[in-house]
């Protein structure tokens, strides 16, 4: 569970530009080559979209 937790943080601060230039292209590299971290940040993506309708 904490694995998914610090994942999740990572993508994260992947998508608002919270990580160091390094970190960052780190985590674009991983995204390239890794398709199931790249499902795992569409699904917050989307997870992201569909919350701020519903709060809208």
């Amino acid at each position: 569970m904490q694995d998914n937790f610090n994942t999740y943080s990572q993508i994260q601060d992947y998508l608002n530009g919270n990580l160091s230039t390094e970190g960052s292209s780190a985590f674009a590299k991983e995204l390239e080559t890794n398709p199931e971290l790249q499902t795992l940040v569409d699904d917050y993506c989307l997870m992201i979209m569909k919350t701020s309708r519903i709060i809208s």
